[in-house]
């Protein structure tokens, strides 16, 4: 490794040379050189002073670089050190975050008061650790497994009893009700399901969540051209339990903050399906 400070403008001009975007550099800056370390006739301060050594140092650098870090004679001056952090800088290049000296030693101890903890934790040894942090993983995913489907169980008898409650209006079924909250995608099926079954329906369903309120509402595409239109429907809808939404003429959500008056607006989207379809 070898260096020389040089005026900003020169050291730019320099084949290959990186200065990485962010940093700060002044008038002189130092350009750090990693070159073939066979060469010869360095002097202590890193110069080359014979002019043909100095071209043949040049043309064999693989890595030139600004630094405006500490400056060291060479590495073993650091001492003991530890990687703390990286970070990309640019295309290709990861800048490296260290500490050293009484810092690195901090920086173990902290890293092995973790261990220590876990390894308490979990009543294994630190070899142990990654055997047992991927079985908890497995577990974690079968039972969110068992609950999706335990979810989908719910949600599917729930559907049926709205279903089988639907109101008929202009040949049109008509299905509003409450429904157990569940995920997103698995409501939205059920609500497919229901649009399959009847060949023409149209449904709005809620729920609550932990003090919220979720609101969906569909309809299939012969009524959306008699004027109904699910986006416009769920908004208002949303409206009395405080909240907002929208979406598509055949598929919207809402949701809302005001679980007391879900009957209330479930009732409102009812009669406003009624009067549309009677129109």
């Amino acid at each position: 490794m070898t260096w020389r400070e040089l005026p900003i403008a020169e050291a730019k001009k320099l084949e290959g040379v990186k200065a990485f975007f962010g940093d700060k550099y002044g008038d002189t800056v130092r350009v750090v050189e990693m070159s073939d370390p066979s060469l010869a006739g360095r002097a202590s301060d890193g110069v080359v002073s014979d002019p043909s050594l100095a071209r043949r140092a040049n043309e064999s650098v693989f890595s030139r670089e600004f630094c405006g870090g500490t400056h060291l004679d060479h590495t073993g001056q650091i001492g003991f050190f530890k990687i703390v952090g990286e970070e990309a800088v640019g295309k290709g290049v990861r800048r490296l975050t260290c500490v050293t000296a009484k810092e690195a030693v901090k920086a173990v101890q902290a890293e092995d008061a973790v261990l220590t903890a876990l390894t308490n934790r979990f009543r294994c040894r630190p070899t142990e650790l990654p055997a047992k942090v991927e079985a908890l993983e497995e577990q974690i995913k079968r039972l969110q497994q068992q609950l999706k489907k335990g979810a989908s169980t719910d949600l599917a008898g729930a559907a049926d009893k709205l279903l089988a409650a639907a109101v008929d209006i202009g040949g049109a079924k008509v299905i509003v009700g409450e429904m157990p909250a569940g995920p997103d995608e698995q409501i939205r099926a059920q609500i497919d399901r229901i649009k399959q079954t009847t060949g023409s329906a149209v449904v709005v369903v809620g729920w609550t969540d932990e003090g919220k309120v979720g609101l969906t509402a569909a309809a299939t595409d012969d009524l959306v051209k008699r004027g109904i239109h699910a986006g416009k429907l769920v908004g208002e809808v949303a409206k009395i339990v405080g909240g907002g939404g929208g979406g598509k003429p055949t598929m919207a959500q809402a949701g809302g903050k005001e679980p007391a008056k879900l009957a209330s607006a479930l009732e409102t989207a009812r009669k406003l399906i009624e009067v549309q379809l009677k129109k």
